[in-house]
């Protein structure tokens, strides 16, 4: 495995602002979920190049290699975690609706694909979802125990 950005992750949000034009290709020991709020730019994972754009929903897991280039006014929030920290319950997870298309079946059709797709929020689901990131990252802020995972 590739060399470690961030050490001692659990769960995670880190919301990005950049000017960014390239992010070079670099590995992690644990997985991230990435929605790309605003602007657009080129994924690179896995040695293919992957157009994002504002409403993008994706998952990385922790052992594929990935960067960036051409961003143009990016905003992304980036969950950061472990996989067998977040997923200790996986049988009760998957009761929740959306759960296995976003972390099974997604990861999974993106690879088939060769990372040519994306799932994609409506407008009126990005307006939901960034409510929501507000509220997750003023709990964590505040040190909160975001869904009992800190």
């Amino acid at each position: 495995m590739g060399s470690s950005l961030f050490s001692e992750v659990r769960v995670e949000l880190g919301i990005a602002y950049s000017d960014l034009h390239d992010f070079p290709v670099h590995g992690h020991d644990f997985c991230e979920l990435v929605i790309v709020l605003k602007g657009r730019g080129i994924h690179l994972l896995d040695g293919e190049k992957q157009r994002i754009i504002f409403g993008d929903v994706y998952v990385l897991k922790g052992d594929q290699h990935h960067g960036f280039e051409n961003l143009v006014e990016i905003e992304l929030a980036v969950f950061r975690y472990r996989h067998e920290l977040l997923f200790e319950n996986e049988d009760e997870l998957l009761k929740i609706p959306g759960y296995s298309v976003l972390f099974q079946l997604e990861p999974a059709f993106r690879q088939q694909q060769k990372h040519r797709s994306n799932m994609r929020l409506s407008p009126e689901q990005q307006v939901e979802v960034e409510k929501l990131l507000a509220a997750f990252q003023q709990e964590q802020d505040r040190g909160d125990r975001v869904c009992g995972l800190q």
